[in-house]
């Protein structure tokens, strides 16, 4: 049975993740992440992010057992040391994809943040349930509460941060560009932190009060950053339509084109292009609107000529497009 049940935890740890990504990537419609992006955050969640939070609490560990002694050591460590040294592993790679074209806005931060989050809950998930497996019904809790919850948490946390600093790559302000992303690196660490704080409390309680205390705050937390992911979507179609309003003023595409392109549901009606080019088309399209919007937040004057080129280089791309349709 304990065979059967770590095939399981491997199961557990990795399906409903995978799957709560995928649907994730697939909500942003307007302009989809590279697969591989994903995967690549994903990844380093998993393995990346796993080392780095496990050698750096082990360094603070360290030196805090020596002062403070076993036990407070660990509450520290439980409390403390995991989620700052975990929220900052995990971000890691939201840092090195900033410098990609790829890498537009928010959604796609949320979307970055939120995979690198997942890799590290299917981790850390496998590692607790392969240590329950001589329970049966003590797994199957575990299973439930870790599934539904503290993974969330760990994609909350990530996908806070990776949006916020999505939000302000091209801002003007270099003081937002530093202080924007650390505030939201410490609201990660906070939500962290007061989810390990009511686990802890939970452990020590006859009652369930703390665990549904934690429960509730995490899903206001969920809730709240959810809700902001869908409105940056929102704000992705109305700049869409803004610029390329504006690009079809000046004959660079059809008028009537945009309604297609700005909606998802609209993409694949036949009729308004030959489907062989369209997604090559209508991803050029949205590029062009993005690239736009980030030009005109950008203070930067190497990013204003990174951008000012890739400008040039999608309009003849789209030009090309256009005449091979006529």
């Amino acid at each position: 049975m304990e065979f059967i049940l770590l095939i399981f935890s491997v199961f557990a740890a990795i399906v409903p993740y995978f799957f709560l990504i995928l649907f994730i990537w697939w909500l942003d419609r307007n302009e989809r992440e590279p697969f591989g992006y994903v995967i690549s955050s994903l990844v380093w969640g998993g393995v990346g992010a796993i080392f780095i939070g496990i050698v750096f609490s082990l360094l603070l560990l360290l030196p805090a057992t020596f002062i403070f002694g076993n036990d407070l050591a660990d509450l520290m460590g439980t409390i403390i040391f995991a989620p700052i040294t975990e929220e900052i592993a995990k971000g890691i790679i939201i840092i090195i994809l900033l410098n990609s074209l790829q890498f537009d806005n928010a959604t796609d931060g949320f979307v970055y943040g939120a995979a690198s989050g997942l890799g590290f809950a299917m981790t850390e998930n496998f590692l607790y349930f392969s240590q329950a497996i001589g329970n049966v019904q003590g797994w199957l809790i575990l299973v439930f509460l870790r599934t539904l919850f503290t993974g969330v948490m760990h994609m909350t946390t990530s996908a806070i941060f990776g949006a916020i600093v999505g939000y302000v790559k091209y801002n003007k302000s270099t003081a937002k560009k530093i202080f924007m992303p650390i505030i939201g690196l410490g609201i990660g660490m906070v939500i962290h932190s007061i989810w390990n704080i009511t686990a802890v409390a939970q452990g020590t309680s006859k009652e369930g009060y703390p665990l549904v205390i934690g429960i509730i705050m995490l899903m206001i937390a969920l809730a709240i950053i959810f809700v902001l992911f869908l409105l940056s979507i929102s704000h992705e179609k109305t700049i869409i339509i803004k610029y390329l309003t504006e690009e079809a003023k000046t004959g660079l595409l059809p008028e009537n084109h945009i309604n297609y392109i700005a909606n998802f549901s609209q993409r694949k009606r036949r009729g308004w292009f030959d489907s062989r080019d369209r997604g090559a088309y209508i991803d050029a399209a949205v590029h062009l609107a993005f690239r736009h919007d980030q030009l005109f937040h950008a203070g930067n004057p190497k990013k204003i000529e990174i951008l000012k080129a890739d400008i040039e280089k999608l309009r003849t791309k789209i030009r090309e497009i256009l005449i091979k349709n006529r």
